[in-house]
């Protein structure tokens, strides 16, 4: 069943030309056309797969970034997956924008996430992250504190005195950071990301989200 979209005036009044008056009399005087043909009629719904075009040229709504830290719960996936509960749905009452997570994690995966419909950031962030990441990880066996020289030189050991949990610091991606340990003959218990560059969990309970503040918001889109 296709989604139902935006009238067509709405549609247009959202790209910022027109008002929504002004843009039904452009639909009214035949200056619009959708899909290559002229549509008169203001109500018309417009599905996410019509092209719009106002005297020739394709117009769109201007779409707002909106960005979201989720402070991820266990069994939750980042990606859709049948049975369990999507990480996005957790912002679904606060946000109509289509989002979806920065990063991959494993289901069981905890800590600090940001979801966004940034489209550029996530591109970024997918292929040339630079903000670095603190994790509490847990490994089977303990870690081997002998063994950090065979870790890659982005991944920073901040504290392993607890063998059973150590405290690391990279800009590496959370299945990058489970390979890495897995070739080194470890199985990955439990990982929590516990800072995202200089966010922090504070005042946010596993499983809550909340909207970026300014100054957060900007830090990701320029630093990253």
């Amino acid at each position: 069943m296709e989604e139902v979209g935006p009238q067509l005036a709405k549609y247009i009044a959202h790209t910022g030309i027109a008002t929504r008056r002004e843009a039904a009399a452009f639909v009214k005087a035949g200056k619009i056309k959708v899909n290559g043909q002229v549509v008169l009629e203001p109500f018309y719904i417009v599905q996410a797969s019509d092209v719009v075009t106002l005297n020739g040229k394709v117009i769109s709504p201007i779409v707002a970034n909106a960005y979201f830290l989720i402070n991820k719960p266990k069994d939750t996936a980042t990606t859709p997956k049948e049975g369990v509960i999507e990480l996005v749905s957790l912002v679904a009452k606060k946000t109509t924008e289509k989002v979806q997570s920065l990063d991959e994690l494993c289901e069981t995966d905890l800590g600090l996430c940001i979801v966004t419909n940034d489209e550029a950031l996530i591109e970024r962030w997918q292929t040339k992250r630079t903000i670095k990441s603190v994790y509490e990880i847990e490994l089977t066996p303990f870690f081997d504190n002998t063994k950090k020289k065979d870790l890659p030189a982005s991944i920073r050991v901040l504290a392993s005195d607890d063998l059973a949990r150590i405290r690391i610091e990279t800009p590496m991606s959370p299945l990058d950071i489970r390979e890495t340990y897995t070739n080194l003959g470890y199985s990955v218990d439990k990982m929590d990301r516990i800072q995202l560059g200089a966010i922090t969990k504070k005042d946010l309970p596993r499983g809550w989200n909340r909207p970026l503040t300014e100054k957060e918001e900007i830090f990701i889109r320029h630093f990253s």
